[in-house]
């Protein structure tokens, strides 16, 4: 099982994308069964040998993920539906980014980005200039 990386990446969010039926606002949210719904479907699309099964799965989740965080992150920034979304799901999402719960933890999010003496940065990084300290 060797595709090309960014032919699953388009795949995994064309899954999500048309069937993502609820206004679930992150990968977390969205219900277990409905993650073995996409993974099934990118079964469909994909052949590999089954002792690879879980790994392939864990990385389905792991891009999965992501992508949903960025294509999410980018409507809710720019207040903009994606076309692939329908109108009841995008007022879901909407709804969910104006409660003052969202936005206070948004707002805690961004305080502690900000105030780290290091900058913003990846984890890895942070480990090892801690520990330079």
């Amino acid at each position: 099982f060797f595709p090309n990386p960014t032919e699953v990446t388009h795949s995994v969010t064309d899954i999500f994308q048309s069937k993502f039926d609820d206004p679930w606002p992150n990968w977390k949210k969205v219900p277990m069964n409905i993650h073995e719904l996409w993974f099934g479907e990118f079964e469909r699309r994909y052949w590999w040998l089954l002792e690879h099964n879980n790994i392939i799965k864990k990385n389905f989740e792991k891009k999965g993920a992501a992508r949903l965080k960025d294509i999410l992150s980018d409507a809710h920034e720019k207040r903009m539906k994606p076309q692939w979304m329908n109108e009841e799901v995008w007022e879901g999402l909407y709804n969910y980014w104006d409660t003052p719960e969202f936005k206070a933890k948004a707002e805690r999010n961004k305080r502690n980005r900000a105030s780290d003496f290091l900058g913003p940065r990846f984890i890895c990084t942070h480990k090892q200039l801690y520990s330079f300290y």
